[in-house]
């Protein structure tokens, strides 16, 4: 009898947590399509960027490196239509959007574009939950893995725009999920493929994301040497894989560094000119130099509106400090876990930790740039944190550990309150947003 009872427990507990991750799923849904239906144009980063490199794309033949000189702006609201585009990524987004065609009217194949990626954002989307799903932990560690993700205003507004980042947030799923199910077993040729095909969209979509890539898994790596486990039986299939995805990259490498001298083609490579009438540039006499520790505020700043609000032409952030607490919190729980020594075996644990500490890297690789960019040309930007979007399952994943390590009462209630008051205030801002417009 007991037995029975404990059968039809873990049965409700199962339907319960797939009725979670269903739940979250509509809602992603419904805010995403609320915003393709509200937000303006102008509004999403680089939207009119990213529609410009679609178009040169759409009407120049296939190059593997695009003529980045030649690429012009259009549809601009910033009045530097027919100027260089400042975007300096590498095509695979842009070729991936061809596969919408073009209407007479721009109206419709904007909406068209935008739901497309809709479509991306949710696949993503359906992979961070699986991420989730397939944790062993307790429903309220579930829940606090839902409700960390869910309050990531970001991901539905970008999911809502033309936007490579999107991609990028899709490759970086792939990537983790191929490292999570390596962990379970060494032997599984589709967690190498996996992870190969993450490293090449996230290369050939954007470097940060290569770069949170490289570092994670050169930690893990690392792990495997030390844990003297064997790859040899599938070793003539990761030489063959690696070939495949890096074969392209380093020969995409070499010919921009050759081309530009620079190991990407940013503005500044392309065209003196061109850069220094662009808004990266501020003449002398108008520069607002800052010190480190006033880079570092602005740093926050970025992370502050840009991870728990939206950072756009038009910018949102939550009314006051007590409506960030749960979100923070959860955050919070995520940096402590990576000292519990106990969890050193948990699949999910390690890969989150490197997760983590690449993520802490490529951040001090982006403040030292950009504050060296911010010295040389007075430009007050380059400290987005959307590019982190691709690896917030991280946070999720150790937030979620913690939550199932609490055994007390008080403590579960009280993290169920932070769960709750996350989740009502990530519903309040979504609605200040969409009232807005």
């Amino acid at each position: 009898m007991n037995r029975f009872l404990q059968l039809s427990s873990n049965i409700d507990l199962l339907l319960l947590k797939k009725l979670l991750y269903l739940f979250f799923l509509i809602i992603f849904i419904l805010k995403t399509s609320s915003y393709i239906r509200h937000v303006d144009f102008k509004d999403p980063p680089d939207q009119y960027a990213h529609l410009s490199y679609i178009e040169y794309v759409k009407n120049t033949p296939f190059k593997f490196i695009p003529n980045f000189e030649d690429m012009k702006l259009q549809y601009s609201v910033l009045n530097d239509n027919d100027k260089m585009n400042y975007l300096s990524h590498p095509p695979l987004y842009y070729y991936l959007m061809l596969l919408i065609p073009k209407n007479d009217s721009i109206d419709p194949y904007i909406l068209n574009l935008q739901k497309f990626n809709l479509l991306i954002s949710t696949i993503s989307y359906i992979l961070l939950l699986y991420i989730g799903y397939s944790m062993k932990v307790n429903i309220l560690a579930h829940l606090g893995f839902l409700s960390l993700v869910n309050a990531i205003p970001m991901i539905p507004y970008i999911g809502a725009s033309i936007n490579n980042d999107n991609l990028s947030i899709l490759a970086g799923m792939i990537f983790l999920i191929g490292l999570l199910k390596l962990f379970e077993n060494q032997n599984s040729k589709y967690s190498y493929f996996f992870i190969f095909a993450g490293l090449f969209v996230g290369y050939f979509t954007k470097l940060t994301l290569f770069l949170l890539m490289f570092f994670t898994l050169a930690f893990y790596i690392f792990y495997f040497f030390t844990k003297k486990i064997s790859i040899k039986k599938n070793l003539l299939f990761i030489v063959i894989l690696f070939l495949i995805v890096f074969l392209p990259i380093i020969f995409y490498q070499l010919s921009i560094i050759f081309k530009y001298d620079s190991i990407y083609p940013a503005l500044s490579a392309r065209s003196i000119e061109e850069y220094t009438n662009s808004r990266f540039y501020v003449v002398e006499e108008k520069r607002i130099f800052l010190s480190i520790f006033q880079w570092l505020e602005r740093l926050f700043g970025y992370w502050l509106i840009g991870w728990f609000g939206i950072m756009s032409e038009n910018s949102f952030a939550k009314a006051n400090i007590f409506q960030y607490m749960g979100i923070f919190l959860l955050h919070f729980f995520a940096f402590f876990t990576i000292y519990d020594k106990h969890k050193k075996n948990n699949s999910y644990f390690l890969v989150a930790k490197f997760g983590l500490i690449a993520i802490i890297i490529v951040v001090a690789i982006q403040f030292y740039f950009s504050y060296n960019s911010h010295l040389s040309t007075g430009y007050l930007g380059g400290l987005q944190s959307r590019y982190y979007l691709p690896f917030v399952s991280i946070f999720a994943i150790l937030s979620s550990l913690f939550i199932n390590n609490v055994k007390s009462v008080i403590g579960r209630l009280l993290i169920s309150f932070i769960i709750l008051h996350t989740i009502f205030y990530d519903l309040i801002f979504t609605k200040t947003v969409l009232i807005h417009y």
